[in-house]
């Protein structure tokens, strides 16, 4: 990645502490993949000042797993992040092993020419997101 290229920092999610007692910070990637999941885990309209901001996604995570709701789901993430300005979205691929388990990989470029990949994992039993980089 170019070393121009500033992704951000902010709050780590999970909120944790630092080994000193402050609040841990995310920074390039890691805050990006952090960006990446609260912009899927918020839900639209729920930021009053930015109604935009967010996917109705949390709307189909208990829907039976089929074509049709692996499409939905594939536009919520898809219209979530299309104006994150620091990714551009190449794929997104949805799949569902286990009836507990929803496995997301987002296929992306970063920057002007950096390929990744940010998977998610969602455990629709104990309401648990994870994400990292690939």
């Amino acid at each position: 990645m170019s070393e121009n290229t500033d992704l951000g920092k902010g709050i780590k999610y999970p909120f944790a502490l630092s080994s000193s007692g402050a609040t841990a910070k995310a920074e390039q990637m890691e805050h990006l993949g952090v960006s990446i999941i609260q912009r899927l885990m918020t839900r639209k309209g729920e930021r009053i000042i930015r109604p935009w901001f967010g996917s109705n996604l949390q709307d189909l995570l208990d829907l039976p797993i089929n074509q049709e709701t692996l499409a939905l789901m594939r536009y919520e993430i898809y219209e979530a992040l299309k104006d994150e300005d620091r990714l551009d979205i190449k794929s997104i691929i949805i799949t569902s092993e286990e009836k507990a388990q929803l496995n997301i990989l987002i296929e992306c470029v970063i920057g002007k020419d950096v390929q990744a990949a940010f998977a998610i994992s969602y455990d629709r039993e104990m309401l648990r997101w994870e994400g990292q980089w690939l």
